[in-house]
């Protein structure tokens, strides 16, 4: 019988993402096991740029403050559902670039799970812009989930 204790799961905070999140809540719920939610912020040059025409006074470590604060804001309100016990929940960030970020959080954390989703491109775009997903299921540790279609939802028994 498979056994999970510890479940990790990425967003990158958009729609498709949650539900990834949501897919991991309820194996978390159904093995007893505790969860992490990992946003990885990405290196937030392009951000800094951004914000500098808006507010010349700003410098990159108001930029990196301003988007942890964003995505810990971001992680809090995401539902944990059906998962009943909060402790069993937690929520991380760090800094960097995706899939190393990720690989390392896993490896550190032991977990026994990850899981993730994917926009599912191909062609010239999977090319071009590559795949998160695809580099994790390439190098994880752990056994990787991969959450695609958002209308092929878990559902509870």
């Amino acid at each position: 019988m498979i056994s999970l204790n510890r479940i990790v799961v990425t967003t990158d905070l958009s729609p498709l993402s949650e539900c990834a999140v949501a897919a991991a809540c309820e194996l978390a719920a159904k093995f007893d096991a505790e969860l992490t939610i990992l946003h990885v912020v990405v290196y937030p040059i392009a951000q800094f740029v951004e914000q500098c025409q808006v507010d010349y006074g700003i410098n990159i470590a108001d930029c990196e403050r301003q988007m942890n604060e964003v995505a810990l804001t971001a992680l809090g309100h995401m539902p944990t559902a059906p998962i009943t016990d909060a402790t069993k929940v937690k929520r991380a960030i760090r800094m960097g670039f995706a899939v190393p970020e990720i690989l390392s959080f896993v490896k550190t954390t032991n977990a026994d799970l990850l899981v993730t989703g994917t926009h599912g491109r191909s062609g010239l775009a999977h090319v071009l812009m590559g795949s998160v997903a695809d580099l994790l299921v390439r190098s994880s540790t752990c056994p990787v989930l991969t959450v695609r279609d958002p209308e092929h939802k878990f559902v509870s028994l």
